[in-house]
């Protein structure tokens, strides 16, 4: 029907209350609530705030704590004798390591110190016996060469002694005839003058007649025989000066022999010495011979010593640390070479603080400043959207940490491994890209169980230990859900 009331005319308040529709009391209400809350979304998406996070992969570490286990040598692993889980002691037995090869090089060393015992062994023996031959013909020849020296030298004595008694002799004999052969020849020689005296005296005589011509003769006749006496007396001292010389030359002669002599006993004395020196000479072969041997024997031995010890050390891997076995990287039979890792090591103590080091691609890292929070939550088993970033869990609760600092550059898998302490996981984390990496703590709650703070709300708890892999996200910076959906609001300040 048509409103009529439109062109009736209002002329008091009583017209326009009466014309005007009356609203119900509830309807009023309704009207009011959807006020309210549409000016508190309003107010909502002005002053509201909603995180805004990068998230990157993370890891719960122990300063130095998680440790790599190398191996130290090239083998196959025969046995592992601890399995994740355990608690090992320092120099705990871990793996054995088989080393075939080093096995072959004892095996040949061993073959070659036996071959060398028998060969010095039987080397020995016939140089003993030659030694011994050799040994005894220098024995006959020194003790030949000693018995030759001492007839010599007797000998020699002897003749000395001999020579200078007949020296002795003869020089008093030869003294006593001279001093006889002057008597004798002074004697005559008085003779002599008193015969040619009487001589004169008889020829004197004859010539006055007064004395026979028969005495004349007798005494001319005795001159003669006293001068062929004077003559006698000389040729026998001619005799004695020729026994004299004759001496002497026999002396000479006897001196020449002991000179001869003593010559020899000098040249047997030489050969003596000789004998001595070969004796000497023969013991220093034996000696430059049986130390070689020995030399020769301790070097093998030290050799094969040496092996067995490297095979008894490189054949075992043992802890280098007291703590629990995280994992073990390489299985059974597997072959490792020097420096390959082949378990994880959690030397962790209750009683220090864990730390939270997490990775974030380069272009969301360099937003995280020291200070801002951090979310940890249990990585999600299956990725469905298959993007390389990290996917929490549904059903983890969420650990909280602070920020305590941001490297400026990225990092390597070599450098992250060495603050993790775990090659392959630092590979997992940094991948092939630039990395930012982050370091934080975990806010501790001294009234929970576990020590830390989580946030309220549900899901399941995880262990907190380390190297437990995590889902960090990062709250770089907080806007009006207003901005979310007008980006264009970001830019503006208080947004």
């Amino acid at each position: 029907m048509p409103n009529n009331t439109a062109n009736v005319a209002l002329r008091s308040p009583e017209d326009i209350a009466r014309h005007l529709p009356v609203a119900r009391m509830a309807d009023t209400i309704v009207i009011a609530v959807l006020g309210v809350i549409l000016l508190g979304a309003l107010v909502y998406l002005v002053t509201g705030r909603l995180p805004v996070t990068v998230s990157g992969h993370s890891v719960v570490v122990d300063r130095y704590s998680v440790i790599s286990v190398e191996s130290g040598t090239s083998g196959r692993i025969a046995s592992w004798r601890v399995r994740p889980g355990d608690v090992i002691e320092r120099d705990q037995l871990l793996a054995v390591i088989e080393r075939p090869l080093l096995k072959q090089q004892i095996s040949a060393t061993r073959n070659e110190l036996a071959e060398l015992l028998a060969t010095q062994e039987k080397t020995t023996a016939l140089h003993d016996r030659n030694v011994d031959l050799e040994r005894q013909v220098l024995q006959n020849k020194r003790d030949k060469t000693k018995k030759r020296i001492r007839v010599l030298v007797d000998e020699t004595q002897q003749l000395r002694n001999t020579s200078r008694l007949s020296i002795n002799q003869e020089r008093e004999f030869f003294a006593a005839q001279e001093t006889e052969l002057l008597r004798v020849k002074e004697l005559e020689s008085r003779q002599d003058a008193e015969l040619k005296a009487r001589l004169g005296r008889a020829e004197k005589l004859r010539l006055k007649e007064l004395l026979t011509e028969e005495d004349l003769f007798a005494a001319r006749e005795a001159t003669t025989d006293q001068q062929v006496v004077l003559a006698e007396i000389d040729v026998r001292h001619l005799e004695l000066n020729r026994s004299r010389v004759a001496a002497a030359e026999r002396y000479l002669q006897s001196a020449k022999e002991a000179k001869e002599r003593e010559q020899a006993v000098d040249n047997l004395r030489r050969e003596l010495l000789q004998t001595l020196a070969d004796t000497a000479r023969l013991d220093q072969e034996v000696s430059e011979a049986n130390y070689k041997n020995r030399l020769d024997h301790a070097r093998l031995q030290r050799h094969l010593d040496g092996l067995n010890a490297q095979l008894r050390e490189q054949s075992q891997i043992r802890s280098p640390a007291t703590g629990q076995i995280l994992e073990l990287t390489v299985g059974t039979g597997a072959v490792v070479r020097p420096g390959n890792e082949i378990a994880v090591i959690d030397r962790h103590d209750d009683s220090e603080t864990l730390e939270i080091v997490a990775y974030y691609p380069n272009s969301d890292g360099k937003k995280i400043k020291p200070g801002m929070s951090m979310e940890l939550m249990m990585p999600s088993v299956i990725n469905p959207t298959g993007s390389a970033l990290p996917l929490a869990s549904k059903n983890s609760r969420t650990l909280l940490a602070t920020v305590q600092s941001v490297s400026k550059l990225p990092v390597t898998p070599d450098a992250a491994a060495l603050t993790i302490g775990h090659d392959y996981l630092a590979q997992q984390m940094v991948g092939a890209g630039a990395r930012i990496e982050v370091v934080a703590t975990l806010t501790l709650d001294s009234e929970h169980p576990s020590g830390y703070l989580w946030a309220s709300g549900g899901g399941v708890e995880f262990p907190v230990a380390a190297g437990t892999s995590l889902v960090a996200r990062t709250i770089i910076r907080r806007h009006p859900p207003l901005a979310f959906a007008v980006p264009a609001l970001r830019d503006w300040e208080g947004f």
